[in-house]
């Protein structure tokens, strides 16, 4: 019997050290961080956490008014219901990284301006469900370009409207300006106006994004140096899956490489100089490929079948060959 009554009493100091040795699952989450469990400014450098969901019917549900803020949503969703805005909002503020959460919003999701330097957005879930008449986009990021383009990382987050694949003109994914050394990789954007719209950028990454049932996939705009590779572009009945520039703004050397668009307007449309396309796909499109406007411009093993026309090439651009069409290879 002593033996037992030791062995209880043994149990029970384990019972009660685990707690201590280890913490509880809460005391694991928080990990130091300071939690939030309402809608708030957020106005001290640090490390937050989202501990429960929440709802703004006005203004922002969280402002980031501080330099050096990781904000992670533990999981949870931010409800806005006030269209004139964004669920998340900053101005003016350096090296935020927001992660790991949900928002449903009939405004904007979360929007970054004149950012100074490395802003991350990392595996958010965003519904836009509204009608609003001002646009309004899942990220917004504009850096400030009179001191400097801002760096961004944008991946693994699901952006999608709630328009029956005829999205309003009012509701974009990703809007991109003044930035350089971007990354925006792995999202996905689904029935909204713009999926990704870039302007000002300079040497981004944009690779493995899935666009679909979008009025535009990627409009990129005088810019310069960038990579657009392994991104899949369906169902952009109203302009280019692809868009490389506008007469007025032309981008120039860019290397699209690997890139999958299929029916829809056209498939890849460039304006600028320099550019080269090489191993990229267009099929059941109006266009395929459309080199409109600048000169010095290379493409090479693509493959346009079963479009419309499968090549409009302007004159001054290099055909580097083995273009594929429905006639074969060149």
């Amino acid at each position: 019997m002593k033996r037992h009554k030791h062995l209880f009493i043994g149990l029970g100091f384990l019972g009660a050290a685990i707690p201590v040795l280890f913490g509880t699952s809460a005391a694991r989450a928080a990990e130091g961080r300071i939690l939030i469990s309402g809608p708030t400014s957020i106005n001290v450098s640090g490390s937050y956490l989202l501990t429960q969901n929440i709802t703004s019917g006005s203004g922002p549900a969280i402002t980031i008014n501080a330099d050096n803020v990781t904000l992670d949503l533990g999981g949870h969703e931010i409800t806005l219901t006030d269209a004139s805005t964004y669920a998340i909002d900053t101005n003016g503020h350096d090296a935020i990284t927001i992660r790991n959460g949900r928002i449903t919003s009939t405004g904007g999701g979360i929007r970054l301006t004149k950012i100074k330097g490395v802003f991350a957005v990392e595996r958010v879930f965003i519904t836009m469900n509204g009608s609003n008449p001002n646009a309004k986009w899942g990220i917004s990021v504009t850096g400030d370009c009179t001191q400097g383009r801002a760096s961004v990382r944008l991946t693994d987050n699901i952006i999608r409207g709630v328009f029956g694949g005829n999205p309003t003109a009012s509701y974009h994914g990703i809007g991109l300006g003044c930035v350089q050394g971007c990354i925006v990789a792995n999202n996905q954007i689904h029935d909204t106006y713009y999926s990704i719209y870039m302007s000002d950028y300079a040497t981004c990454i944009v690779s493995g994004n899935r666009l679909s049932q979008n009025a535009q996939g990627i409009l990129a705009l005088n810019g310069i140096g960038g990579l657009f590779f392994d991104n899949n572009v369906a169902a952009s009945a109203q302009n280019a899956g692809l868009d490389i520039g506008f007469s007025s703004s032309p981008s120039n050397e860019n290397y699209l490489l690997w890139n999958v668009v299929k029916n829809g307007a056209e498939g890849i449309l460039i304006h600028g100089n320099r550019n080269a396309l090489s191993w990229n796909s267009t099929t059941g499109l109006d266009t395929g490929i459309h080199i409109s406007t600048g000169a010095n411009n290379i493409y090479s093993h693509n493959r346009s079948l079963g479009n419309t026309t499968d090549f409009n090439i302007g004159t001054g651009n290099v055909d580097g060959g083995r273009n594929c069409n429905t006639n074969g290879c060149q």
